[in-house]
């Protein structure tokens, strides 16, 4: 399928992501809402959305989900507790991992 962003002709929706170094999806919402001509191309050394290492008590995780997976919290408890900055939820985190170390020696 041919897609023009910005004046631009792309053979495949999959090209045209790679060229405005974004994904498939974006490129599809863009076309879906007609925005053809606003769309810009993301920098290379953007990270938004990419999930970066979590590290806690010494262990450290891909990302805050999968140490909710690992620690058997609720989903998004470690971000939550980390944005809200409230010590009982912080403290809580801190201890789960301190028990998923001990476990794991």
């Amino acid at each position: 399928m041919k897609v023009m962003l910005r004046g631009v002709v792309y053979d495949t929706i999959k090209e045209a992501a790679e060229a405005f170094n974004v994904k498939e999806r974006t490129i599809r919402r863009v076309l879906n809402e007609g925005r053809e001509d606003t769309i810009q191309v993301k920098r290379a050394d953007c990270k938004r959305g990419r999930p970066e290492p979590f590290t806690i008590e010494g262990l450290t995780f891909p990302n805050q989900k999968a140490a909710n997976g690992a620690l058997g919290l609720p989903v998004n408890y470690i971000t939550q507790a980390i944005n809200r900055n409230r010590p009982k939820s912080l403290e809580k985190v801190a201890a789960v991992a301190r028990a998923y170390k001990e476990q794991m020696e």
